[in-house]
Parts: C-alpha cells; sequence; structure tokens
C-alpha cells in the first residue's frame, strides 16, 4: 500500500480512509514548479491548459484528457491531445494517465464518446512513445479495481498485453523509488 499521494484537489476524504500520510492540495499553477522538485509523483487533472503544463514538465503524469472538449467535430474526435502535445510530453517525460473511473461513472452515449477518445489516445500516445498508465482513480472503495480488471481495460481500448503491463507497473515503480 502507497504511503504518499499527491493531488492535484482534495475531493474526498479518500488519503484518510486509505491511510495515506501525506496530501498536497494544490490549484494554481505556479506553485507546482516547487513541487516538481519534490520526491513525490505530481499528477495533474487535465483542463484547457494542458499543452502549457506540459512545455514547462511540471507534471509527472497527465489524467482525464478525455474530459477537455465536450463536443465532437463532424469528422473527427476531440480526444483533449494532439500530436504536438504528444511530441512534448514524450521529450519531457510526462505519463498520461487512462482513468477507469471516468468510464465506471459514465453511461451509454456519454461512456462511447469517452472509449472512443481512450481508443484515439491510445493510437496517438503509441505512434510518439508516450508512456501510458491504467489507473482507476477510485473515490471510494468500492471503485477499486485490481490489476487484471485495468489490464483487461487497457486491451479493451486498444493496448497490447506488453502495454498493459508496463502501464500497469509504471506507478509502482515511479512510487518505489520515492
Amino acid at each position: 500500500m502507497f504511503k504518499d499521494l499527491i493531488l492535484y484537489h482534495k475531493e474526498s476524504n479518500l488519503h484518510e480512509r486509505l491511510h495515506i500520510n501525506k496530501v498536497i492540495n494544490t490549484k494554481l499553477i505556479d506553485n507546482i514548479a516547487e513541487l516538481r522538485k519534490s520526491e513525490f509523483p505530481i499528477i495533474f487533472k487535465s483542463n484547457i491548459i494542458l499543452r502549457k503544463i506540459v512545455e514547462t514538465k511540471k507534471a509527472h503524469i497527465i489524467t482525464n484528457c478525455e474530459e477537455i472538449f465536450q463536443h465532437d467535430s463532424i469528422n473527427s474526435r476531440n480526444s483533449g491531445v494532439d500530436h504536438i502535445i504528444c511530441k512534448l510530453a514524450s521529450f519531457n517525460n510526462i505519463a498520461f494517465a487512462f482513468n477507469f473511473n471516468l468510464v465506471l461513472r459514465n453511461s451509454g452515449q456519454r461512456r462511447a464518446k469517452i472509449l472512443g477518445r481512450m481508443i484515439q489516445n491510445v493510437i496517438l500516445f503509441r505512434k510518439y512513445k508516450v508512456k501510458m498508465i491504467l489507473t482507476s482513480l477510485a473515490t471510494n472503495e468500492y471503485e477499486l479495481r485490481s490489476q487484471d480488471a485495468l489490464r483487461s481495460f487497457g486491451s479493451v481500448i486498444g493496448m497490447s498485453p506488453k502495454e498493459t503491463l508496463d502501464a500497469t507497473q509504471y506507478v509502482t515503480m515511479m512510487f518505489s523509488k520515492v
């Protein structure tokens, strides 16, 4: 079990229930520069300023990039990531996390749209060699998923078996360095 965790914003008291010792709560982009020097991994929830975050090397992991745009264009999906962001993320060693909880909490057309965006992002991340992470990002103990379930989710969104194995072990390796 992990002992420390850094959250972009505190949504619940999950850290208390999981017995996590340290939670750093930040909302301003300028404060993140100091956190990059810390020994703890930094996780960002993606938003409109994604390119600024990727360019300035202030994050280790970015999640929920599939939620940036509400509507897709007629001929393509707006998955939140383009080739420029992928090149920068690969160069700056920033990983993108696929949030299973995002799929779990939605249903119907919204879930299908999110899965389609995730499939598109897997193709882009593979092409530009961006590190991918599979995570549940649960807000309560009932939303937690095992590594096997996350690997199955990875194969659904188009990852190869080796990519799913690497994606579930990347965070463990990151925290073991701490």
